[in-house]
């Protein structure tokens, strides 16, 4: 699909979103969430015309899980991703996941690390031909930060990606932020 001529002016329309935790120890929480909702709006057009009505939803169900002990804390989340896509006869999906700690060092500084990954399942079409429909990809985050006050925090972070594609582009940062709570 040419996804640059498509015609949105607006939000594609209601969400629904829940999530439900367990304290199961005072260290250790679990949870799973639950979205669906609509990613594109139903009168979007492209130049075959208007999108086919009901295949423009998109479910995410996910389990996360959160220990924090002293200065250090270790989280992450497994999501499954289905979209109905149209013009596709199946539903394309995905599975990301990521897993970060983070650490106080000292009074106020911290450092973190975080890896993520989403891996895209092939689209198998009604007439058996099986389909790519992204590149599987994955991130290295390393961070650290002074945490200023209640309101406040400055970080450093640098991000590597890398995406199942030859040749690779180049989509790693370094960035610097502070950021402030009124």
């Amino acid at each position: 699909a040419d996804w640059h001529r498509f015609r949105v002016s607006a939000p594609a329309g209601p969400t629904f979103t829940g999530r439900l935790a367990w304290q199961a120890t005072p260290e250790l929480q679990v949870g799973g969430s639950y979205s669906r909702g609509s990613y594109l709006r139903s009168d979007v057009t492209d130049a075959r015309g208007p999108v086919v009505p009901g295949r423009r939803t998109q479910d995410i169900r996910a389990i996360d899980a959160t220990w924090r002990r002293g200065f250090t804390e270790v989280r992450g989340e497994l999501a499954f991703d289905r979209w109905d896509v149209f013009r596709v006869a199946n539903p394309a999906r995905d599975v990301g996941y990521y897993v970060e700690a983070r650490r106080t060092l000292f009074a106020g500084i911290f450092a973190a690390v975080r890896y993520g990954a989403i891996r895209f399942r092939d689209l198998a079409s009604g007439s058996g031909r099986v389909d790519r429909w992204d590149y599987d990809s994955s991130r290295w985050q390393v961070a650290g930060g002074y945490r200023l006050g209640r309101n406040s925090e400055l970080r450093v972070e640098f991000m590597r990606n890398d995406t199942a594609r030859n040749p690779q582009p180049k989509a790693n940062l370094l960035s610097f932020q502070w950021w402030l709570s009124l």
